[in-house]
């Protein structure tokens, strides 16, 4: 069944199919029928709550179990609607056994038919725009500290007894700002034995003057089919209160947010710095130099006790012994200073000579002495005749021996050090020199030629010249941030609001903390991509920097051992640097940003004939997600997606992706 038979469009009429199930089926049956429920065109059809769910009648001395498909129908134009037989397909065994076999059965509804027709004409107000149902309108603002030039949202929610998808946008205008239309969100109560819903229109408001001011009664007319005549739901007024603004001036009579002719240019053309450091080769062959000494220190020079020479070896077995003779135990020691000293022989009856040679190794003064005078004594009994010391002689020259190779230790390791520290000073004076020489390149003069003659014709009038020459500039040098600023301007004077947006986006990517283009953005009063969550207000080329101090600073302590968890802390703070670096730098240059020239509504397929969706504003910033032939897929705020021409869109450069 189907009540009632005649609706008007967009009114709806709710579609009903029973299926009745006697006792004796059910209990027979194995598993759920599967319901089929018809195909439906020229319609939007909405699935209604049923709370009461199964139920059971009594017909003709039978019991029935009874379930309801309940649905909602909307036509969308006038005619004779038919709506198809459903189907239910269910299987009963052929007998009481659990393996007999089973017997398909289809059951065919009857096909019911829908007359549409048009709301009348007499009695239908101008502004009725093709709202039918029963309903209310609403107002309502996030205005809490509002001013003048910056943007705030206002939202009329259309709500009651509808088909709210297909509820059009309210006429919303002010007389003390521009209003741009924004984003659209439909909820559907989904529990009501009715469709209802709301439906919250968005508008952009930029206000140009400033003091108290009312948001006046906004007027939405529909048509009620219930009583069959033309309605009139109201808003109530709200005030906002306006301050001054402290950017930029307005004008009243303007169609955009910003005044024409109200913005200045850059006359300078400013330093054109190079591009961030960690895009260059060099950069990351230090980042993976400066660890080399620090890691080879860690892999070579572990804490372990350093063995004695062969030499030291069988002079400590003389001491042990406590029974060689004087000859042997100068052998012993002859051999072992030769051998810890570096040297095939040694001559110690030149007491002066023998001196330099100890302090050439870095042995103390004092040690020097002691060992000279031991060895000049024990060349005396050896050779002389005298009477050998009154000590433990092998033990004494143990004692010496061992205090030399403890000094000259010392002193190795310090000229080690020495030596890469020299290396380490080499390879930071080549790293200095590839940035001076990275940062030294020569600017074209041809460039700023352009840039001077847009100022110039700028001066003149001549918006859309200038704005080609000083687009011209900034090809010629894409660094240069006060050419790409100045192209925006001269663009925005020239009425030509989407390459203004291009050439302020890249004015605000090449320093993405230049405030004064991040508020233009923000005021052209669409959603240029000027928020802080699309470009992060963190410097374009500081980071790598700072990533490559901290990172060579901290391998240099890990190299000098001092403070070593400071060191390695640093080490993966300029790690992290690094990664934050090289994703800001990829937002900032990602290709695939694109501004709306052209609008047009997104279409759910690559297709002229598709379903259309929202319509992105004039400057929008979008992201491309797919493409497909002349068609791009794109993606925006408030969860926008759908295909739109690639002719009506820009890339970061200023050129259609397609010609």
């Amino acid at each position: 069944a189907i009540v009632p038979e005649t609706v008007y469009v967009g009114a709806p009429a709710t579609y009903e199919l029973g299926v009745f199930i006697a006792d004796e089926v059910r209990q027979r049956l194995r598993k759920n029928p599967e319901f089929i429920p018809p195909e439906l065109r020229s319609v939007l059809a909405y699935d209604l709550h049923d709370s009461q769910g199964a139920r059971t009648v009594v017909r003709d001395g039978r019991t029935y179990e009874v379930h309801v498909f309940r649905r909602a129908l909307f036509p969308v134009a006038p005619g004779k609607i038919v709506i198809p037989p459903a189907r239910l397909t269910y299987t009963m065994p052929l007998g009481a056994s659990f393996f007999s076999r089973e017997e398909t059965h289809t059951l065919r509804s009857e096909s019911v038919t829908i007359v549409a027709i048009s709301p009348p004409a007499s009695g239908r107000p101008p502004n009725w725009t093709g709202a039918v149902g029963d309903l209310q309108i609403s107002t309502k603002t996030n205005a809490r500290a509002a001013r003048v030039g910056d943007p705030f949202l206002v939202t009329l929610r259309v709500s009651g007894s509808a088909n709210v998808n297909l509820l059009p946008r309210p006429t919303f205008t002010l007389p003390w700002g521009t209003v741009v239309p924004s984003a659209e969100r439909v909820t559907i109560d989904s529990l009501a034995a009715s469709v209802r819903g709301a439906k919250e229109f968005d508008f952009l408001v930029t206000p140009s003057l400033d003091g108290l001011k009312d948001i006046p009664p906004v007027e939405y007319s529909f048509f009620d089919p219930s009583e069959r005549r033309y309605r009139s739901a109201r808003s109530s007024t709200v005030s906002v209160s306006i301050g001054e603004g402290s950017i930029v001036s307005f004008d009243s009579s303007s169609t955009g947010g910003l005044r024409r002719g109200a913005l200045p240019l850059r006359n300078g053309w400013g330093p054109v710095l190079p591009d961030a450091p960690d895009r260059t080769l060099w950069y990351w062959i230090a980042m993976a130099i400066v660890p080399i000494p620090a890691l080879r220190r860690i892999a070579r020079e572990r804490p372990k006790r350093r063995k004695l020479s062969v030499p030291g070896e069988a002079l400590r077995s003389l001491a042990d012994a406590n029974g060689a003779s004087l000859p042997q135990t100068r052998a012993a020691l002859s051999a072992a200073l030769a051998t810890r000293l570096g040297r095939e022989s040694l001559r110690w009856d030149d007491a002066a000579e023998f001196r330099k040679i100890l302090r050439h190794r870095g042995v103390t003064d004092a040690t020097a002495d002691d060992l000279v005078t031991f060895v000049m004594e024990l060349d005396r009994s050896v050779y002389g005749g005298a009477s050998p010391p009154n000590i433990n002689v092998p033990a004494r020259a143990l004692a010496l021996y061992e205090k030399v190779d403890e000094e000259a230790v010392r002193v190795q390791r310090a000229a080690r050090k020495s030596r890469r520290r020299r290396k380490a000073a080499k390879a930071t004076a080549i790293i200095i020199l590839a940035v001076a020489a990275g940062v030294g390149a020569a600017q074209s003069a041809a460039p700023r030629e352009q840039f001077n003659k847009g100022l110039a014709e700028y001066a003149k009038g001549n918006a859309a010249v200038a704005a080609s020459d000083f687009f011209g500039a900034a090809a010629g040098v894409p660094a240069a941030q006060s050419a790409w600023a100045n192209a925006g301007t001269a663009s925005w004077e020239a009425a030509d609001t989407a390459r203004a947006v291009v050439a302020w986006q890249r004015a605000l990517r090449l320093d993405p903390l230049d405030d004064n283009v991040r508020d233009l953005l923000t005021l052209v009063g669409a959603d240029a991509g000027a928020s802080q969550r699309d470009v992060w207000p963190l410097p374009r080329r500081l980071l790598g920097w700072v990533a490559l101090l901290l990172w060579g600073g901290g391998w240099l302590g890990v190299w000098r051992s001092r403070h070593p968890r400071v060191a390695m802390g640093a080490v993966a703070v300029g790690a992290l640097v690094a990664v934050v670096s090289r994703v800001h730098y990829a937002r900032l240059t990602d290709d695939r940003v694109v501004v709306v020239s052209k609008p047009a509504q997104l279409r759910s397929l690559p297709a002229l004939g598709a379903e259309a969706g929202a319509m992105p504003l004039t400057g929008e910033l979008l992201k491309v997600v797919e493409r497909s032939g002349v068609w791009v897929r794109v993606a925006g705020q408030e969860n926008r997606d759908g295909w739109i021409d690639a002719a009506r869109v820009l890339d970061l450069n200023g050129r259609p992706l397609r010609n």
